[in-house]
């Protein structure tokens, strides 16, 4: 009998290792095909945006042939991005307009190549998607939080001023959000990293910080095409925002920083860990730390936190790389120039849609 019952634990050990081998073999398969997937998506974005730049030139030429004045080539680059610029603004519908009116447009010209509709798409949708799971929640709690305080308590008025806001907030919300089906039409990651890969930076920003990679995981079947968005981010991240932070986005150099320490975005999560952005180099993140910080009190902001990390890396490194590390804070500075980083302050005030909307409006 006590062999009978060691035999079948038995067997079944060897059932349930099957069927772990199994799920291993299917998930690695589901990689490569996420990972194929995700390179077949960036060489089309990469042609849509070369298509794009090259209608602006052509747009650019012609007008320069009717004039009796030649440009140079440096004028003439400026006036391509400035006329792509303002023509693929001129295309977006308002904004006070609810996304279920808005989004059809913004996703033809998204796939047509317009990576100022396809941020505003993704983040709008992002915000929706966020309402939706959160504004009842922070209301709800706010009422509890005012319902537990005693009549006489000094922090009321606050409360249900907070209370009040967050209604108001709500109702402008649901206004801008109702009737919108985030189904159908293509998920934010998939917009963002099409305008990030044609070169729109405000796009690269929303992407490396992958919050909608929550809006992929709300079921079994989501949770799996999600790896679609993993791989692409695992492939591409580390150029987009290696590209952008030497272009001065602030976003990504604060960013860049903590990944080249070590301290990066996945390091403390066991199953993400391999997603490191960067290798681990401590003269570069104190360069990109030090010219963040620079940066940020240029434009009057605080950078936050990269004082305190400043200071704990500055300990701990020799002299020499200290000191190359500065240099190299210097020159990122001198490339980046005035026009940069004051290209890059976003709107104060407003709703947190304005402002988001705001920066996926700015040029690079």
């Amino acid at each position: 009998m006590e062999v009978r019952r060691s035999t079948k634990r038995i067997r079944w050990y060897w059932i349930v290792l099957g069927l772990g081998l199994v799920l291993l073999v299917l998930l690695g398969a589901r990689w490569w095909v996420a990972e194929r997937r995700a390179q077949a998506f960036a060489t089309q974005a990469r042609a849509m945006g070369e298509r794009v730049h090259a209608k602006t030139r052509l747009a650019v030429d012609t007008e320069a042939s009717s004039t009796t004045r030649p440009q140079s080539g440096a004028n003439q680059t400026g006036a391509v991005n400035a006329l792509s610029v303002t023509a693929l603004r001129a295309q977006l519908p308002p904004r006070d307009q609810p996304l279920l009116k808005t989004a059809p447009l913004l996703h033809a010209l998204a796939n047509a190549g317009n990576y100022f509709a396809g941020c505003r798409l993704a983040v709008e949708t992002l915000f929706c998607n966020e309402f939706r799971r959160g504004s009842t929640r922070k209301i709800e709690k706010l009422r509890d939080a005012l319902e537990r305080l005693p009549d006489g308590d000094p922090s009321r008025p606050t409360l249900i001023e907070s209370v009040a806001e967050a209604e108001v907030e709500a109702a402008q919300q649901s206004s801008h959000c109702d009737g919108f089906d985030a189904k159908a039409f293509e998920k934010p990651w998939r917009l963002l990293l099409r305008a990030s890969l044609q070169g729109h930076l405000a796009s690269t920003d929303f992407f490396l910080i992958p919050y909608w990679i929550a809006s992929d995981i709300d079921s079994p079947i989501s949770a799996i095409d999600a790896m679609d968005a993993l791989a692409a981010y695992r492939l591409y991240a580390p150029s987009l925002l290696a590209h952008a932070a030497e272009r001065g986005w602030p976003t990504a150099t604060r960013m860049l920083a903590y990944e080249h320490s070590g301290r990066g975005l996945f390091s403390n999560i066991p199953l993400l860990s391999q997603f490191s952005l960067a290798e681990h180099d401590p003269v570069r993140a104190y360069a990109f730390a030090h010219a963040h910080t620079q940066a940020e009190r240029m434009r009057d902001v605080r950078a936050r936190g990269m004082e305190r990390a400043l200071g704990e890396w500055a300990s701990s490194m020799p002299e020499d790389d200290l000191s190359r590390a500065r240099e190299l804070s210097d020159s990122l500075l001198r490339s980046w120039g005035s026009e940069v980083l004051q290209q890059q302050t976003p709107t104060e005030g407003g709703s947190k849609l304005d402002r988001m909307s705001d920066v996926c409006l700015m040029s690079n």
